[in-house]
């Protein structure tokens, strides 16, 4: 093999090199991925425990009265809705969600989470608006909602 053969791969192989880290740089790992899809289902979680619980809230018993109370635990929320399908376990280590009655209209839900989405929440449109609410550094993070009605 000549000299510049040896150059011309080695030349390569940098390069190579090279576009795998700027890849690993602007895109991000495959581990960063992961955890942050991992947030993402958990802020998903959160938002439909939410809804049920302002349904659960606002629901009408069956003496015709407004409910106006939250429930006590999460599972008793399963439990009494009839269509409940969001998930009440972290999707990384399968341990419940906290929660928490805070007063008869206020709760708090937590959760660990591995990122930090706060960079990706500025911004003025209705999906940064959304992600707003949902605002949290990597470790747990806990979000008082007040139940709508």
């Amino acid at each position: 093999m000549s000299n510049s053969f040896k150059l011309f791969i080695g030349f390569l192989l940098i390069v190579v090199v090279g576009i795998i880290v700027a890849g690993f740089y602007l895109v991000g790992s495959p581990q960063q991925a992961r955890m942050e899809k991992f947030d993402q289902t958990r802020i998903g979680d959160f938002e439909s425990i939410e809804n049920f619980l302002n349904s659960y809230y606002s629901a009408i018993e069956k003496n015709g009265i407004q409910r106006r109370s939250l429930p006590q635990t999460l599972q008793e929320l399963q439990v009494k809705s009839p269509y409940f399908y969001a998930s009440l376990n972290d999707p990384e280590t399968a341990k419940p969600y906290e929660y928490r009655v805070l007063s008869p209209a206020s709760y708090e839900l937590c959760a660990t989470f591995s990122t930090s989405n706060k960079e990706k929440a500025k911004g003025n449109n209705y999906i940064n608006q959304e992600a707003n609410r949902w605002q949290h550094d990597a470790g747990r993070t806990c979000f008082q909602r007040q139940a709508d009605y």
